[in-house]
């Protein structure tokens, strides 16, 4: 069972084979040549799954900054939404987009890239 964390709610358990990821984005940043060695990082990261059977969505989103720094402290961020059965495509794009502000508005970095990145990993639209 993977745990997810949501906006304003509390937590809910899944069983990772039935909610498959359908898209996600991760945008990451270090102060150094490589992560191990850096004092300051962070990563944010979102995800959308989408049940197999009754095609209810999750967006989640979590943003996390870590620092070796004694003036600075630490944060971690989670947000996300689980949408109904039978919401569209267009339904999960709004709530990628609402997330994704949520966790703008709480300090993260570069939100604005993970939500195009999120969207652009959507399966593609037929027209």
């Amino acid at each position: 069972m993977l745990q997810v964390r949501l906006t304003n709610r509390r937590p809910i358990a899944i069983n990772e084979d039935l909610w498959p990821i359908i898209a996600e984005a991760k945008r990451e940043w270090y102060n150094s040549q490589h992560k191990f060695q850096a004092t300051r990082w962070w990563t944010s990261e979102i995800s959308v799954r989408r049940h197999k059977d009754d095609g209810r969505a999750i967006v989640s989103a979590s943003y996390c900054y870590r620092t070796q720094w004694a003036e600075e402290r630490d944060e971690e961020v989670h947000r996300g939404e689980i949408l109904p059965s039978g919401s569209d495509m267009s339904a999960v794009e709004e709530a990628i987009r609402r997330v994704c502000n949520d966790l703008s508005e709480s300090g993260a970095k570069e939100v604005g890239h993970l939500q195009d990145e999120c969207l652009a990993s959507l399966p593609a639209e037929r027209v």
